[in-house]
């Protein structure tokens, strides 16, 4: 599961948590200090990364900044970090970024927040390599976009009630044009996309996340929540190319023909658990090549029953199997710890778990779904949650799973 703690990043350590998640800048960078009091070396974040040199760690501490651009120079590698509490950074009318193609970017413990219609949260094209670790991207007029970046690593991120109006894919997130792309237990949670297209149109859509791969380019999404997010199709996500989509929890998705939209030749979906959706839990779009599809379970979604290729009303396609023949969906009730208080671990008995799948699971040995078993046998009473309560409850960090 996902769980919220907070925690100062001590300057000592900074290169060597940059290095542990990936990112490689040389060994000797300075840490440069931004405060909005003037207790730092800088006032803005903006001015920071113009006088940073290659493997730099601006440090930003606790504030509402109203940087708007940051460019970061030719080839440098740059990492941008809060320095406070959960939620104590913000960006306040966001951060836009164009590189040269060369240049790396690491963005870590900030919260991006629009606060106001038709503002681009996070926009970030032509660079090298793209890593955000528990960043927080809410209330934009507009998804974050990334375009155009080589490598792309988003973990323990949040992406929570933006409204894209402006005619374009993804309400939360959009990644587009990037070769390799890894999305690891991240929230997507109350966003929003007008476009997308008639139900027997199969538009674009992508409420919480579109995503698009650059032709011979792979990615993966796996240990996400995707819940409340709104598009015509694909309400909760569209994938574009080669991807595994593998270990997500997608309930409660609304609008449109389906919560999950899939077309890609090569892609593989499985370990998924999609429930009480509008429309179906997913439609695959097999036009462009095979699509592999197992161990995925469907429950009390709406369903399209006019549809020629529909499992049970629950998902649509034309999915082929696992070369052994196998596919496993899971039909019967997840056993939620509370559904409608967004718990979404399971129960000891749920047969998202594969011990409670008798000894005939084929293929299907993992855990279906973000999460594990979280509580017992016997249902808690249902207790009313704000979707406040509910969003907060999932905090931006992963613990193991």
């Amino acid at each position: 599961m996902i769980h919220a703690r907070g925690r100062r990043l001590l300057p000592a350590i900074v290169a060597l948590l940059a290095v542990g998640l990936g990112f490689q800048p040389p060994a000797r960078g300075a840490v440069l200090r931004v405060a909005l009091d003037g207790s730092g070396d800088f006032t803005s974040v903006a001015a920071a990364a113009l006088a940073a040199a290659s493997g730099d760690s601006i440090l930003v501490a606790p504030g509402h900044y109203a940087d708007t651009h940051v460019q970061v120079p030719a080839g440098v590698a740059l990492a941008i970090i809060g320095d406070g509490d959960e939620g104590s950074v913000v960006l306040a009318r966001g951060l836009h970024c164009r590189g040269d193609g060369l240049g790396r970017l690491l963005l870590e413990a900030l919260v991006v927040d629009g606060g106001a219609p038709n503002i681009g949260l996070l926009s970030l094209s032509g660079l090298a390599e793209v890593r955000m670790y528990n960043v927080v991207c809410s209330r934009g007029g507009r998804s974050t976009s990334i375009v155009l970046c080589d490598t792309v690593v988003i973990e323990a991120c949040q992406f929570l009630d933006n409204n894209n109006t402006w005619g374009v894919n993804g309400g939360g997130l959009s990644v587009t044009a990037c070769r390799a792309v890894s999305i690891l237990g991240t929230l997507f949670a109350g966003n929003r996309t007008t476009t997308g297209g008639e139900p027997d149109d199969y538009g674009g859509g992508g409420g919480g996340l579109w995503l698009n791969v650059t032709g011979g380019g792979s990615a993966s999404i796996s240990g996400c929540t995707f819940v409340g997010n709104e598009a015509p199709n694909g309400s909760a996500a569209t994938i574009v190319g080669a991807a595994e989509v593998f270990g997500n929890t997608i309930v409660r998705n609304r609008g449109g023909l389906s919560a999950l939209y899939v077309v890609a030749a090569g892609a593989r979906v499985y370990a998924n658990v999609m429930a009480d959706n509008d429309g179906y839990g997913m439609l695959e779009n097999g036009s462009t090549g095979r699509v592999i599809c197992r161990c995925n379970a469907f429950w009390r979604n709406r369903g399209w029953p006019e549809g020629p290729y529909a499992h049970r009303d629950q998902w649509s396609g034309l999915c082929g199997l696992e070369p052994d023949g196998s596919a496993e969906e899971i039909w019967d009730d997840p056993k939620f710890c509370d559904l409608d208080g967004g718990r979404y671990g399971v129960t000891t008995t749920s047969p998202l778990l594969p011990e409670n799948r008798g000894s005939d699971t084929g293929s299907c040995t993992e855990i279906v779904g973000a999460y594990g078993a979280e509580c017992e046998d016997n249902p808690p009473a249902i207790t009313p949650m704000t979707w406040g309560r509910v969003k907060a409850r999932y905090g931006a960090n992963v613990a193991d799973r």
